[in-house]
C-alpha cells in the first residue's frame, strides 16, 4: 500500500469519513452496551429488593396468622373464664341455699328440744322425728 500524502483527495475524504462514521459506531455500540449493563445491574437489583419483599411479606403474614390464632386462643380462654365465673356464681347460690337450710334445719331442731324439754318424757312424736334424723341401720346377715 502507498503512503497516504499519494492518494488522492476525495480518497483520503472518503477514508476520514469511514474512519470517523467507524469511531462512532463503536462508540455508539460502547455506549449502547452501557446502557444494557446498567440496565441488567438495576434488573438485578429490583429482583433482589422483590426476593427479599416477598420474605418479608412471607413473614408478616406467618407473624399475622400467629396473631390471629393467638387472639382465637385468648377468645376461648375468655369464654371458659366467662363459663367457669357462672359455675362458681350458681355453687356460690347453692352454698347459700343450702346454708339458709341448715339454719332453718337447726332452727327447728332447737324449736322440738324446746318442745321435749317441756313435755317431759320424749313423746311419740319426737321419738317418730329422732328416728327419721338417725341414719338407717343395716343389719348384718346372720352367716357372717
Amino acid at each position: 500500500m502507498a503512503p497516504l500524502s499519494t492518494w488522492p483527495r476525495p480518497a483520503l475524504v472518503a477514508s476520514g469519513v469511514l474512519l470517523l462514521a467507524a469511531l462512532a459506531g463503536w462508540g455508539f455500540a460502547i455506549e449502547r452496551s452501557g446502557r444494557v449493563g446498567a440496565r441488567e445491574e438495576a434488573l438485578a437489583a429490583a429482583e433482589t429488593r422483590g426476593r427479599a419483599a416477598q420474605q418479608r411479606a412471607g413473614e408478616l403474614e406467618g407473624a399475622l396468622a400467629a396473631e390471629r390464632g393467638a387472639a382465637g386462643d385468648l377468645a376461648a380462654l375468655q369464654n371458659r373464664i366467662v363459663a367457669a365465673q357462672g359455675e362458681a356464681a350458681a355453687a356460690e347460690a347453692r352454698v347459700d341455699e343450702l346454708r339458709t337450710r341448715a339454719g332453718a334445719a337447726e332452727q327447728r331442731l332447737a324449736e322440738l328440744r324446746d318442745q321435749a324439754v317441756e313435755s317431759g318424757p320424749i313423746s311419740g312424736h319426737l321419738h317418730a322425728m329422732r328416728r327419721r334424723l338417725q341414719p338407717p341401720t343395716v343389719q348384718r346377715p346372720d352367716w357372717l
